[in-house]
This record gives structure tokens, sequence and C-alpha cells, in this order.
């Protein structure tokens, strides 16, 4: 304080005089003061040394705070200056990059799991079931599932991914099981399921008449149970040319056979041992007697032999399926399954076969799957049942009519569909192009995995669509001098596939991309872990070295009898004989009581 009056009073010269030594030879030897002036007396008291002001504690903490807030500003203008340029360098950068980045203008883009996965979450929409690490979306299972892909590419462990967690869920399921796989690792006899495999040893007999045939049907009316089973069971694996000779061969065949089972049925003889004969032991004459007053008595007219043994031959042909089914005891129909499933039952029925099988065991389980959707719509709308139908090679089981109809309406009775396919084409190739693609949209959740074939990996470019973008081309002008030099960027709308086909058949095993009925994430890019899920069965369990030759015996002799049978009577006669077929019929009803089909195995069936 007193240096500072002392400061305020002296004259520029003396302060500098006393605050700075002269630069001299002696100036080592001066010490320079400050006098204190005080204000009382009016004059300079004393004088201080600056040394002793200097080494005071307050000048030193005034010192270090002038310093400190010297430095701290410079650093802070020289790291705001830094900032500064970095910041103006960033903002120029990204407004090149934005002007020369492509620019989405519309169109879907590729989602991954986790941004379905935050979608989902924000909007409530997360299901029960998940494939890897992406929900799918609620409820959409009753909107059905399909995949598609090349062998090994996934579509077996996508299922694989999928099952356990309807499993868990306690939901009822029809497996269509090609290859035993799913047996292996799903079946499960503790809970109920149930095996269709008449080659099997496991398998339960199928209720042909419970199922098949309508009990309000009156004798002589057409019944449509009966009807869709022979439909499906003539036309398998057959083209529907939609008119011409085959197609009257085949109406005609399904018109016969349809009038043998009324036969039966009329008679009360609703066994299969007496359905095979009919179908493959009785000649021409025979038939033509038992029937009358049916559909099919104007094949047997005396001017049209040759025409009914067309019609024999189609018709002994298709039903090679029916020589499986047996009577026996451990039997199971859809109608009672149907039933069960009303009451909380969550059983698996598997309709099983083998490569080595199919071409036998195939049309009969189309049938018994054409004959369920028929169930499951008979059971009443109820958008609260879960009704699995998993179909793996979906195209194998040849033209279902009613798929469509499962598709279209199966949501408000809870049917849920999973189909695979190896190839679009297969589908179309069974139930026409229109017709195929119809089915193809109907499935609202696709998983497409690698496709080779170049027709299906368009279509599915052409599912997903084009997108709208702008880019930016780059003009380069040059000039007689380089400051006429210089680049310009120009903006240009383009369209281009959102997958090209090389994506489609690029993909990695267990790669692939879904579609889902959503706008805001309609395409997704997946990768699936391998499915862990354990093999605790047997695929195949045969039936013994006896059983399985009786039935092979019994599927030859269905084929040869008929030639057997038209070899002994000639094809112009018609003359009645005195052998009667309705008097065969009654003595196999007779014989096949309820205590004999206790003990009945397929070889015995197949031996008679």
């Amino acid at each position: 304080m007193f240096a500072a009056k002392t400061y305020m009073r002296a004259s520029f010269v003396d302060f500098i005089w006393n605050i700075t030594p002269k630069i001299s030879e002696d100036s080592q030897k001066r010490e320079p003061r400050i006098d204190i002036y005080d204000m009382s007396i009016d004059r300079a008291s004393r004088s201080v040394k600056v040394v002793t002001i200097l080494n005071t504690p307050k000048y030193k903490q005034a010192y270090m705070m002038l310093k400190r807030y010297i430095v701290n500003t410079s650093l802070l203008a020289a790291g705001s200056a830094v900032f500064l340029v970095f910041l103006v360098f960033m903002i120029w950068s990204k407004f090149g990059k934005t002007a020369r980045a492509t620019k989405h203008i519309s169109g879907s883009t590729i989602k991954t799991a986790s941004e379905v996965q935050k979608y989902l979450k924000k909007h409530n929409l997360i299901g029960q079931f998940y494939i890897g690490d992406m929900p799918l979306i609620k409820n959409t299972e009753t909107r059905h599932f399909l995949v598609t892909g090349s062998t090994g590419s996934g579509k077996t462990n996508l299922i694989n991914t999928l099952l356990p967690q309807v499993r868990t869920a306690k939901h009822p399921a029809i497996v269509v099981d090609q290859t035993g796989e799913m047996i292996e690792r799903y079946y499960d006899p503790s809970r109920g399921d149930i095996i269709f495999n008449p080659l099997d040893a496991r398998s339960h007999s199928w209720d042909f008449w419970q199922d098949a045939t309508s009990n309000n049907v009156a004798i002589g009316e057409v019944d449509p149970r009966l009807e869709k089973f022979a439909k499906v069971l003539f036309s398998f694996d057959r083209r529907n040319t939609g008119g011409g000779n085959d197609q009257f061969w085949q109406n005609s065949s399904e018109i016969l056979f349809t009038s043998c089972v009324e036969s039966l049925i009329k008679k009360d003889c609703r066994t299969i041992a007496a359905l095979k004969k009919i179908l493959t032991k009785v000649n021409r004459q025979d038939l033509a007697s038992l029937l009358q007053g049916t559909r099919a008595a104007r094949y047997f007219s005396k001017n049209n032999t040759t025409t009914a043994e067309s019609i024999l031959s189609v018709m002994t042909t298709s039903v090679r399926p029916i020589c499986l089914l047996q009577d026996s005891k451990q039997q199971f129909s859809l109608k009672h399954y149907f039933q069960n499933i009303e009451k909380g039952s969550n059983s698996w029925l598997f309709l099983s076969s083998s490569p080595s099988q199919r071409e036998v065991t195939l049309p009969l389980l189309a049938c018994i799957l054409e004959l369920a959707v028929s169930y499951l719509i008979e059971s009443g709308i109820n958008e609260q049942r879960r009704m699995w139908f998993v179909i793996d090679e979906l195209a194998s089981l040849g033209r279902l009519n009613s798929l469509s109809s499962l598709l279209a309406e199966s949501r408000k009775y809870g049917g849920c569909v999973m189909a695979a396919t190896q190839s679009l084409n297969q589908l179309f190739d069974k139930y026409g192009h229109y017709a195929g693609s119809t089915l193809f949209d109907q499935f609202a959740t696709k998983f497409m995995f690698r496709s080779t074939d170049p027709s299906t990996a368009r279509l599915i470019t052409d599912i997903f669509g084009n997108i709208e973008y702008a880019s930016q081309q780059k003009n380069t002008s040059y000039g007689a001098h380089e400051h006429r030099d210089g680049v310009s960027y120009t903006e240009q709308e383009k369209r281009k596939s959102l997958i090209t086909t090389n994506d489609i058949a690029s993909l990695k095993d267990l790669e692939c991309f879904v579609g889902l009925p959503d706008p805001q994430i309609r395409i997704t890019k997946l990768q699936l872990a391998p499915a862990q899920v354990e093999r605790k069965n047997k695929g195949y369990v045969p039936l013994s070295l006896s059983e399985e030759a009786a039935v092979e015996q019994a599927l030859k002799e269905k084929v040869q009898s008929h030639d057997n049978d038209t070899e002994n009577i000639p094809l112009g006669s018609m003359v009645s004989t005195d052998h009667d077929i309705n008097n065969d019929i009654n003595e196999i009803s007779d014989a096949e009581s309820a205590t004999e089909l206790e003990n009945t195995r397929p070889s015995d069936i197949a031996l008679k």
C-alpha cells in the first residue's frame, strides 16, 4: 500500500531511477530503493529496498497469480485457435464428403438384427420367437414363413432354430419329415407324439374310414372329404393340364375309386382289407356288378370295355399307397387328433418317409396333410390357437389344393405354416406361375438363403425391389493456363436393385436375407449360428424282414393282379359269372373281427 502511494507521488524520472538500475560498471553495487510516503505528515518518512518488497509473501502470491493467469490465458487462446482450425477443417471436410456422397431418395434399406430389435422394441412389436439375435414380429407366425435356398445353405438349420421354441411354447404341430431328421430330434412319445410311416415299426395306423369319409353323407351323394382325398391321390405328381384326355382318365379313375369306397360303406364293410381286394384283385365283371347304381357304372357298359380297362389301369397305378394301410388296433385319426388339441393337447404328428420310400409314401402323406387342413378349418375360428404345419421340401408333396386357402385364411384359425423349398421354380412347376406366385406372396416372412439358380435369384431381387438414389458425377475441366483448371460435381438421380443376383449367389453358409412384413424393416441380412439340437431318436426303424417282404410282395401283386384278371377274361366279354363279389366282401368283413385285428401285423394283411 505504501509502495503504491509512493509511486503515485514520485516523479516519473525518480521512479525510473529507483526501480531500474543504471546500466554501468557499478550497477551491481547500487541497490534500488523506494521511498515510502506518509500522507499524515505529507512527506517521505523512509525508504525501502526493492528487494524487500519483492520478497514479501503478498507480492509473491500476487506475482504467482498473475503468472498463472497469463499462462492459462495463453494456453486457452492457443487451444481455442487449434480447435477453431480443426473445427473449420472438419466442417469443410464434411461438406465436401456430403457434396460427393450418394443420397438415398426412396426404397428400402438393408437393416441389421440389432436395428430390427431396436425398432420392434420401440413399437412394442417383439414376438415370442427369435431367429438368431433377431426377434420376429409379434403374431406374424400366423402369416407364415417360407425358407428357400440351395442344398447346404442353411434351410434345415433355420427350421431347427425355430422348432425348439415351438416345442417350448407348447404348440401342437404336424411335421412332414422326408428324411427322418425331425423325428431324430423332436419325437417324444411321452408327450403323445405320433409317427405315421407305414414302413416304420413305430408307426400308428391311420384310420382311413374315420378321416377320409363323412358319416353324415347319404349313400349315393358326393362325399366332399372322400372327393378331396381322391383328388390329391390321383393328381399327385401330375401336372394340371386343365383338360384333354389325360384329365379324363384321371377324373374317371377318381370316380371309380370313390364309387368303390361308397359301395363298401353301403355294405357296412369298412375294412382296409376289403378295400384292397376291390382295388387290386377284383376283375372287370365283378366290379360292374358291385358298382351298379353308382357314378362309375357307366364305365362298365358292354360297348365300353376298352375305356373301362384304361380307367382300371390308371386307378391301379394311383392306389399303390393305399396298399400300405392296414387294419390295426393302434390307430390314429385326424378327427380325434384335432379334438384333443381343442382339449389342450400339444402333441406332434410326424408324417414321415425316407428318400427310398418317397415314391410310395408321399402321395399318402399329401392326402393326410390335405385332410388335416380341412379339420383345422372345421375346428372353428380361434385367433389365439396355434397349430403349426412344418413342411420341408414343399414341392415334393405335389399340388395341395387346400394350401392356398390354408395360407390365406388360417390366420383366423391359428394355423402357422413353415415351408421350405430348394427353388421357387419347383413351386411354380407344381402350381403354375400365377398360382405359385400367389402362394409365394402369402408367406409374409421369407428367409432367402444362397441360390445359384439365376431365375430364382432374379425373382428374389425383384421381390425386394429397387432403390432410388442421387450420386455425384465428377467433372474435370482443363484450360490454357493452370489457373483455369477445375473440378466440379453434378448430382444425378439413379435407380438400382436393392440386392443383386450376385448378392444372393455369394451368401455364405447360414447367411440369409430376411423379408419382414413391415415397410420400415422390410429386409434384413442375418448370419445364423449352427443349431444345437440333440439327436435322441432313430430317424427310421425298419420293419422286420418278413414284414417288409410281405409289403413289397403286396405292392407287386397289386400291380400284376389287374393284368392277370384281364388275361383270363376277354376284353369284349361282359357276361356275368357265377362268382359273386359280394360274398367275398362279406367273408372279409366276418373274418376281420375285433379280436383278430388286435394282433394284426402288416405282413398278415399283405399276405391276405
